[in-house]
This record gives structure tokens, C-alpha cells and sequence, in this order.
């Protein structure tokens, strides 16, 4: 198989600074009322290998797993599982983790794309050398793989195939991937250095700065309940939220010239959950976004996940955070 052919990357320091790839199954479950707005806090001392915490990834079983400056981890509900280059990780910096249909784990490492098969870690030497910044499984199986600098590709591995799924030509910006998503219409987000591709077939829409977007680099997306898009920026001051073709803007109550955003999460009660990288986390309920004060966090919120019991998880730089904020909706 052939391999990328190598350009300058422009993902790498920003993407340490930065990473939220979402994989969060749902269930009915309730959780019980006496667990209610509890934290529990993880850290090396729980047994992670850093309290750098990049990005998050619930399996079908249940468990979780914790992309990390210093390995990968797998949280079993008492026991983490700890995963280096010592054990055939390409790289111990794990920007994306995806549990697929198949319950096979793809590792998007900083030096390519590892997977996890038969209790092995396995290299796809396509992607050598190269920063494997998100991951997405789309309905039909085929695996979405976003670069930083080479743009998105598409895998299947029944059909052991790799090709192009949406590469710029010369535009590097649009070639670093941050982060990927698909909503409820089946529409293919792309997050780039430069703003948001809506992608479904032939049809394309960007979002930037130049039509509404708070910032060209994009780092999450999040459907929220009425099918808005939410969009997380490193740059301006607000959230942004697009409804078809528009965008609007969510403000922030802290006034602050510039808010960082890390990670974008919908709890249960339909409150957005905005992780920021210098002012911690917020909660907006419809009408105000208000900074979060309780719990275990600090002030650079990097990754989130809502499990399939409606717990948060909250990835930062000082550890992971599990917030209990309420019961399961009934269908």
C-alpha cells in the first residue's frame, strides 16, 4: 500500500493545545437521584499516565478511552489500562481514539494511525509519519481519518482500501483536520485551520469568518436538539451555532476579549456544555452561558464525552473529570 506523500504540517502544536473527537453511544439507563452533581476526579495517582488529557472515547462496552500526551488509556469502571509505544503505539501523544462497529480501536497518534485488533496494535502504514488528528465512523462502515496537512481520507477495512474523501489542493490550512463529525441528516463536518466544510455527496458549504464563523480554526462541532450545529473556535469571544446556512453567536458572561474554545458537550437536559481553554467550563441553558465552579477542574478544558449513563466526562490538563448532571430522558 502506498503512503502519503509527506508536506509540511501545520497541526501538531495547536493539536496538543487542543482535541476533542466524540464517540458517545446512548442507552435508556436512569441514573439513580443520589448520584446527582457528583464529581470524581482521575489523575496519575488514579493511575492515567498523564493528567493531560487530549481526547475521549466511550465503547460499546462501556468503557473509556483516554487519549493522552504519554500513552492511551482504557477506564474499565475500577482499573485503567495503560498503552505506550512500548506496546506498538506509533506514537504515545494520541490525538483522536474511535471504537468502530466491529469493536476495533483506531489510535490517531502524532507520528500515524494505529489499530487495535486481536490484542494487537497494529500500524496502517499509510498514514506513517504522518499526524492523524480526528476519527469518524460514518453508517457504512467506512472510517474517516483526518491529517494534519493532508486532508481527510476515507478506509475501509473489510475492503482493506484507503482514498481521498476531501483533500484541498494546495491549501494547507484546509488540509489540518481538527476534528470531524456527522449529525442526525448524515452531513460530514470538517473542522480545519480554516473554518467548517458541510460535506453530504457532492455538496459542499464552508463556514469561516468571512460568513459568520467566530474563528477560521475550528475545534468541535455538536448537534444540539433542534438540529443546530454548534461550532467550538480558538479565536473570537463567542460559541457559534448554525441553523441551515445561518450563523449566530453565543456569548459568553465572562466579557473576555477572546474565549478559547476546547470541546463542545450536550447533557440529557438539552444544556450545551462549552469547555474553554483559559476560563474552564460553562453551561448554557437556553438563555445564559455561565461559568461552571464546582468539581475537580481547572481553568483548560480540552476534551469532553457524555457517556452512555448521561455522565460528563471532562478532559484537562490537570485530569479527567466525571460529572453526574442527571437521569436519562425517557423515549
Amino acid at each position: 500500500m502506498t503512503t502519503l506523500n509527506k508536506a509540511p504540517i501545520l497541526f501538531g502544536m495547536l493539536a496538543l493545545l487542543l482535541a476533542s473527537p466524540s464517540c458517545n453511544p446512548e442507552e435508556e439507563d436512569l441514573v439513580h437521584q443520589s448520584t446527582l452533581d457528583q464529581w470524581t476526579h482521575y489523575n496519575t495517582t488514579k493511575g492515567l499516565p498523564s493528567d493531560n488529557i487530549i481526547s475521549l472515547c466511550e465503547g460499546e462496552q462501556g468503557r473509556i478511552w483516554i487519549g493522552t500526551d504519554a500513552g492511551l488509556s482504557v477506564y474499565d469502571g475500577s482499573t485503567f489500562t495503560n498503552y505506550t509505544t512500548a506496546d506498538g503505539l506509533l506514537s504515545n501523544t494520541i490525538y483522536a481514539v474511535l471504537e468502530d462497529k466491529d469493536r476495533r480501536i483506531w489510535a490517531g497518534t502524532s507520528n500515524g494511525l494505529n489499530l487495535f485488533d486481536d490484542g494487537k496494535w497494529l500500524p496502517v502504514h499509510f498514514f506513517d509519519g504522518a499526524e492523524v488528528s480526528a476519527l469518524l465512523e460514518l453508517s457504512n462502515s467506512d472510517i474517516l481519518i483526518g491529517t494534519g496537512g493532508y486532508g481527510v481520507y476515507k478506509g475501509n477495512y473489510d475492503k482493506n482500501t484507503i482514498d481521498k474523501f476531501d483533500v484541498v489542493d494546495d491549501c494547507t490550512l484546509c488540509n489540518s483536520i481538527y476534528t470531524l463529525y456527522n449529525d442526525s441528516n448524515e452531513n460530514v463536518w470538517i473542522g480545519s485551520f480554516a473554518g467548517a466544510r458541510r460535506i453530504k455527496g457532492q455538496q459542499s458549504v464552508t463556514f469561516d469568518k468571512t460568513n459568520g464563523l467566530a474563528g477560521d480554526i475550528v475545534t468541535d462541532f455538536h448537534e444540539d436538539s433542534f438540529g443546530n450545529i454548534w461550532v467550538g473556535c480558538v479565536e473570537g469571544t463567542t460559541a457559534s451555532r448554525i441553523s441551515g446556512n445561518q450563523v449566530e453567536q453565543i456569548y459568553f458572561s465572562n466579557g473576555s476579549p477572546q474565549n478559547f474554545i476546547g470541546a463542545i458537550e450536550m447533557d440529557d437536559g438539552d444544556n450545551m456544555w462549552i469547555g474553554t481553554i483559559l476560563f474552564g467550563l460553562y453551561k448554557y441553558d437556553g438563555s445564559f452561558m455561565g461559568r461552571v465552579y464546582e468539581g475537580p477542574l481547572g481553568n483548560s478544558v480540552r476534551s469532553m464525552l457524555k457517556d452512555r449513563d448521561g455522565a460528563l466526562w471532562i478532559g484537562t490538563t490537570t485530569g479527567l473529570a466525571r460529572f453526574i448532571v442527571g437521569s436519562k430522558k425517557r423515549g
